[in-house]
Parts: C-alpha cells; structure tokens; sequence
C-alpha cells in the first residue's frame, strides 16, 4: 500500500493520540552523531521519531531501520517509490520538520495538517 495524503494525516493523528500533544521528541545518541534524529532507537528498535512511529507498520521498516535511520524522509521516499507520494512526503517533512525544532507533536501535527489542506486535503 501507497500512503497518500490522506492516510498520511491519518498516521500522523493516530500517532499525536497515542503520545499526547504535548509530548515533546527527545533526540537520542546513534552511531552516527550525538543527539540526533532517528527513526528508530538504534538499541531497543522502537520506533523514535513521530516518522519512525508511522513507518514501523510498513514493509520497509527493517531497511529503514537499519540502512536509512537517519536520512530524510525524503530520501526514504526516494528509495521506496511505493512507499508515499510525494504530497506525503511533503507532509511528513512538515511534522518531522516541527519536531525537530523541538515543538510538541500537537504542533508538528497542526503544520502538518496545514499542509495536508495547502495540498487540497479536506479530511
């Protein structure tokens, strides 16, 4: 399955729900830097970031884990076409984008969702 702009809101709402929209992300040490953004915590393989939460039930959750961790979700989406759509894409840049600045995932989903109806979505 493809996630279009739809389902990508979807995830995303499901995502803030069950972590609250106050949580705030915490950036964890990986291989490659200290206190940086993975997807999934390298140790424990949970999912980390609100991206890394919508991706863990996808099929390509054991190469992003391991190959791609923390890479853009561009650059995932480039290397899984069938992954999301671009419109997806550009809405989970915008929610990653929010967290990583350190704002509460209610306000990376408020973005998101902002771009979700730029993109003409009217979920």
């Amino acid at each position: 399955m493809t996630i279009d702009k739809d389902e990508a809101i979807r995830l995303l709402r499901k995502e803030v729900a069950n972590k609250g929209p106050d949580y705030v992300y915490e950036r964890l040490n990986s291989r490659f830097s200290s206190r940086s953004c993975v997807y999934f915590d390298e140790v424990t393989g949970e999912p980390s970031c609100i991206v890394g939460h919508v991706l863990a039930d996808t099929e390509h959750v054991q190469d992003i884990a391991t190959n791609l961790n923390i890479v853009g979700v561009a650059h995932i989406a480039e290397v899984f076409p069938d992954l999301m759509t671009r419109e997806a894409t550009q809405i989970f840049e915008v929610a990653q984008d929010f967290q990583d600045r350190q704002h509460p995932w209610g306000q990376s989903l408020e973005a998101a969702e902002k771009k979700y109806r730029e993109l003409g979505g009217t979920e």
